[in-house]
């Protein structure tokens, strides 16, 4: 490295010459003028900071690369102007953020050129590259501190087995400091090996092929160890010293024994899981589930809770039932919270006494436990409900023990109750939503007409209902009668009906949809059709079987006595769960052919003589024929003939609103049959 360049005091004449020179140096330089730009710069220069030489000459040194040696230390080193050499400094430890190269670390050496003793003020900036140097040892570093903060047991004896140096882990594994270790006896300090050959050599911890294996004690102290030592070579390939490895397998070894107990333990859970089958009820295997638990000794209390909302929970079963905990009853809001958030990260234990108990600990600990186990109840990745289990003895700590047999108790309250409670739940959501469909009056009323097929009048209207969500109302209806919401949405929609119904022509009669458990109610049957004047036929469906089509007759004759006059229709007659019996039984005015019974009846002689069957039945009983599903002039024509007395279809008129069959927006549709 040069220290200084004597030459002319010229600067023309120093730039060129010490630009000649610095081309041929291999350490990176760059010549910087009196103006503080760059005179020139070499080949390495440009590869350590990833620039091309030739196109640096002429700018300014600090705004080369965006700036990237515009650093305070460097402005400081330029003696604060032009005109003057940079300070002389050696080997200073510079590190840059290179763009595309990252990290560069260097130390830059700064020369003054001189001629004779006359500053013209120009300076060669000569740099070492570190990187690698810098980075080695930042590997080295971090290698040193991994072995320190290693959990395993690391130590490197000479080839004499004397220790030269022992991790942290080691020293606390032996209990003694680490620099007292230092010189020590490896094979004193380790202990007894274990060989599976059956020899008992110590001295093989340092042998020259190495070896691996266990020993039992470390400094005195009762440790089981898997051991594994290495020689360290030369490059000639001679020993030179021992790195020993080991792992402390003392816990794990407790843990097989702990682990074979569990096993014994579990193999008792099983045998009494066998024992509890689903029944029909949700409540009772819920509650054969937590009895059986309670069979187990040192398990005092279970109950099977179901998460109905974001912090609505309440237990369906909790035994003993007491006064923190009982069935039926809703946890308070924050603890229904709690448990849906804790349950997302699978089972736990937790204490129900002390200043550290949890409000749901608390809420728990009214039943004298002292500890609970909460084991979540899934369903297609969504929680539906946790079983819990409590000890009133021995702490968390007791559950802890017996947590794999815990889960299996679990895993059958998933395999038994997961589906069940899901089903509750979305029953309970459709309830909230028909509640709410109820509430909001989210259906319109619709009204067919019912034509006399002889002369093409309107006698009568049915009245439809239609949801504002578009879902099919015979399944709308059907879902609530399995919910027990029957009755509530047909009195929702008769009452809209009959409100509707009266833009409608008195002369018509109006038919209304109505289950037999709505006719044989009674009283509320007969408050929501009080004050009606127009004659009025209730439909009484097919669909639904009928254990006593007497008694629905009985209870239509007595309604009927309060109103001037009442009729009863059979709807969807042949296509559903009664036949001719339950006709005869029922004694209806009106007969409802299914719609089945009706298509392509022009191309079916079955058909038309089981229609002409029913004709015959329905006169020879003093009731009358409606043919459902009429869409076609040939099916019209062909139920004229065969002396069908009224028709019901979209050919003779679709369901609409009533203010839509008032004379003066919409006059009543005739439709005489031909004959031919």
């Amino acid at each position: 490295m040069l220290d200084k360049i004597s030459g002319f005091a010229i600067e023309p004449i120093l730039l060129r010459t010490t630009t000649d020179l610095i081309a041929r140096l291999a350490n990176p330089c760059v010549l910087v003028d009196k103006r503080q730009h760059i005179a020139s710069a070499n080949l390495a220069f440009g590869e350590l900071f990833g620039l091309i030489p030739a196109h640096l000459a002429g700018l300014p040194v600090f705004a080369v690369a965006d700036g990237l040696f515009d650093r305070p230390e460097l402005r400081a080193l330029a003696n604060g102007g032009a005109g003057r050499s940079w300070q002389e400094v050696q080997d200073l430890e510079l590190d840059f953020d290179v763009p595309d190269l990252g990290r560069r670390v260097v130390s830059l050496t700064t020369v003054a050129i001189q001629a004779d003793w006359f500053d013209v003020g120009v300076s060669l900036l000569a740099f070492q590259d570190n990187t690698a140097r810098a980075r080695l040892a930042g590997e080295r570093a971090a290698l040193a501190t991994a072995i320190d903060q290693a959990a395993n047991v690391i130590a490197v004896a000479d080839v004499h087995g004397a220790l030269t140096y022992a991790n942290p882990a080691f020293a606390q594994l032996a209990g003694v400091p680490e620099a007292q270790l230092i010189g020590s006896d490896v094979v004193q300090v380790l202990g007894r090996r274990l060989a599976p050959t059956g020899s008992d050599d110590p001295a093989c911890f340092v042998c020259v092929d190495g070896w691996s294996g266990r020993c039992t004690t470390i400094g005195g102290a009762n440790h089981l160890l898997d051991v594994v030592s290495a020689p360290v070579r030369d490059p000639r390939g001679k020993v030179q010293g021992h790195v020993i490895v080991g792992l402390d397998i003392t816990r794990e070894h407790r843990v097989e024994d702990e682990l074979r107990r569990e096993v014994a333990d579990r193999a008792a859970v099983a045998r009494t899981l066998g024992k509890i089958r689903r029944t029909d009820s949700l409540d009772d295997t819920a509650a054969n589930l937590c009895a059986e638990i309670l069979t187990h000794d040192g398990l005092d209390a279970a109950a099977v809770v179901i998460l109905w909302g974001p912090d609505k929970v309440v237990p369906i079963v909790a035994i003993p039932d007491g006064p923190g905990f009982r069935a039926q009853r809703p946890l308070p809001a924050a603890i229904g919270r709690y448990l849906r958030a804790r349950s997302a990260d699978g089972p736990w234990v937790e204490s129900c006494r002390g200043a550290h108990a949890t409000a749901y600990g608390r809420e728990l600990g009214a039943q004298r436990l002292s500890a609970v186990a909460t084991l979540p109840i899934i369903e297609t990745n969504r929680q539906v409900g946790v079983l819990i289990i409590g000890a009133t003895n021995g702490g968390p700590a007791s559950l802890i023990r017996r947590m794999p047999s815990l889960v299996e108790f679990g895993a059958l309250a998933t395999a038994l109750l997961a589906e069940p409670l899901a089903a509750r739940q979305a029953d309970a959501v459709r309830q909230q939503e028909l509640w709410g469909l109820i509430a909001a009056r989210a259906f319109d009323p619709v009204f067919q007409p019912v034509i006399e097929l002889a002369t093409g009048e309107i006698v009568g209207y049915e009245a439809l209902t239609r949801f504002h969500d578009g879902s099919d109302p015979g399944e709308r209806f059907s879902a609530a009668r399995s919910m027990g919401l029957g009755r509530v949405l047909e009195h929702a929609t008769m009452r809209a009906a009959l409100v509707q119904a009266s833009a409608l022509p008195q002369s018509a009669w109006l038919a209304l949809n109505v289950s037999a458990e709505v006719v044989l109610s009674g009283t509320r049957l007969r408050r929501l059709l009080a004050g009606e004047s127009r004659q009025l036929v209730l439909e009484v469906t097919e669909h639904e079987p009928v254990a006593d089509p007497t008694a629905i007759r009985e209870a239509v004759v007595k309604l009927g006595d309060r109103f001037r006059t009442l009729r009863l229709a059979v709807d969807d007659a042949g296509a559903g769960f009664n036949g001719l019996r339950f006709i005869l039984d029922l004694a209806p005015d009106l007969i409802k052919l299914d719609r089945s019974l009706i298509t392509e009846i022009e191309n079916d002689p079955a058909r038309q003589a089981l229609v002409v069957g029913m004709e015959h039945f329905a006169s020879n009983m003093g009731a009358q024929l409606v043919a459902e599903g009429v869409e076609t002039e040939a099916a019209l024509s062909t139920l004229n003939t065969l002396g069908v007395t009224f028709g019901q279809g979209h050919l003779l008129g679709r369901p609409q609103a009533a203010v839509e069959w008032q004379p003066a927006s919409s006059p009543p549709r005739r439709r005489r049959a031909t004959h031919g």
